[in-house]
C-alpha cells in the first residue's frame, strides 16, 4: 500500500509535467500560426511556391493579339489577287524602248496602287472601326504601306516568272506562312520544318513589326523588320527586271509559233 501510494504520487506529478508540455505545444503552435498568417503563407504546406508574374507589351485583347497575323495574310492574299486580274507587264512595253527595269516596275506599280489603298482602307477597318488602337498608329500605318507594297512585288515576281502556276505557289506560301510566322502561337513550338524556314519568310518580319507596332516591344526588332522588307521589295524588283530582260530576247520560235491541232 506504501509503495502504490508512492507511485501514485510520481504519476500525479508526472502528469502535471505532461500538462505543462502540452500546453506549451499548444502555445507554440499558435505562435507559428501567427507568424505564418502576418507573412502571407498560409497556403505553404499546400503551394511551397510561390509565382510573380508580369507581362511586358500586353495585347489586351484576342483581336490584338491576332491582328499582327490577319493584317500581314490580308495583304499577301490581296497581293494574290490583284496579279489574277492585272498583267504582269505590258506586252507593248517589252517590245517597246523602254528599261527592263521600268518595264518590270511599271508592270507591278498599277497593282502596288491598288495595294496601298486597300491597306489603308483595312487599317481604317480595324482601327475606326473595331477600336484595334495601336500604341504607334503611324508606324503601323507605315507597316501596312510597306507589307502591301513587298506583297504585292513578290506577288508580281512569281506571276511573272511561273505564270499560273507562280498563283499556286502564292497560295502554298500563304498557307505555310500562316503556320510558320508565328502569329498563332510560338514557332518554337512548331514541328522542325516551320522552325527551319521561319527565318527565311516576308510574312515573319511582318507579323513581328506589327506586334511591336501595335502591342510594343523593343524596337531594334522594328528596325530589322523593316529592313528585311525592303530588302525583299528590292529583291522582286531586281528578279523581275531580269525576268523583262531575258523577255526582250526574241527567238524564232516565239516570233512564228508552231501550229498545232
Amino acid at each position: 500500500a506504501a509503495e502504490a501510494e508512492a507511485t501514485a504520487a510520481e504519476l500525479a506529478g508526472g502528469l502535471g509535467e505532461l500538462d505543462d508540455g502540452a500546453d506549451a505545444v499548444v502555445s507554440g503552435l499558435a505562435d507559428a500560426r501567427a507568424q505564418a498568417d502576418g507573412a502571407g503563407s498560409t497556403g505553404a504546406p499546400g503551394s511551397p511556391v510561390v509565382i510573380d508574374e508580369e507581362t511586358h507589351h500586353a495585347a489586351g485583347s484576342l483581336g490584338r493579339g491576332l491582328a499582327p497575323l490577319v493584317i500581314p495574310a490580308a495583304l499577301w492574299a490581296f497581293g494574290i489577287a490583284a496579279y489574277l486580274l492585272l498583267r504582269p507587264v505590258n506586252p507593248r512595253a517589252v517590245a517597246g524602248p523602254l528599261r527592263s527595269p521600268a518595264v518590270a516596275i511599271g508592270g507591278w506599280l498599277s497593282g502596288a496602287a491598288l495595294g496601298v489603298v486597300s491597306a489603308l482602307v483595312l487599317y481604317l477597318v480595324l482601327d475606326v472601326g473595331l477600336g484595334l488602337d495601336p500604341r504607334q498608329a503611324p508606324m503601323a500605318i507605315a507597316l501596312c504601306l510597306l507589307a502591301v507594297l513587298t506583297f504585292t512585288a513578290v506577288a508580281h515576281m512569281f506571276r511573272l516568272v511561273a505564270g499560273a502556276v507562280g498563283v499556286v505557289l502564292l497560295v502554298v506560301l500563304l498557307v505555310l506562312q500562316a503556320v510558320a510566322s508565328g502569329g498563332l502561337y510560338p514557332v518554337e513550338t512548331t514541328p522542325a520544318f516551320f522552325q527551319a524556314i521561319h527565318p527565311w519568310l516576308p510574312m515573319t518580319y511582318a507579323v513581328d513589326a506589327l506586334r511591336v507596332a501595335i502591342s510594343g516591344g523593343e524596337t531594334r526588332e522594328l528596325v530589322w523588320a523593316l529592313a528585311v522588307l525592303a530588302a525583299y521589295l528590292a529583291a522582286s524588283l531586281a528578279v523581275a527586271s531580269a525576268v523583262v530582260a531575258m523577255r526582250r530576247k526574241w527567238t524564232i520560235g516565239r516570233l512564228h509559233p508552231p501550229l498545232r491541232q
